[in-house]
């Protein structure tokens, strides 16, 4: 079992996502899970909070299956 693990991605979700699309293409193997811990979100900006969006997650999703 392949278990990637990130912590504190501070919203930088895409990029963990890639990170693991990459290792899959590299390594011929596939992630079987993902564990996320720490803050998930982007800190407070001038604006608020930021929100994830619905399509980032879709993006994220076609990483995976590349």
């Amino acid at each position: 079992m392949n278990i990637a693990v990130f912590a504190d991605l501070h919203g930088r979700l895409l990029l963990a996502f890639q990170l693991c699309a990459r290792w899959q293409r590299e390594t011929g193997e596939h992630i079987d899970l993902i564990l996320q811990a720490g803050d998930l979100g982007r800190s407070l900006t001038r604006g608020g909070w930021t929100k994830l969006r619905a399509s980032m997650l879709i993006g994220m999703r076609r990483s995976l299956a590349s």
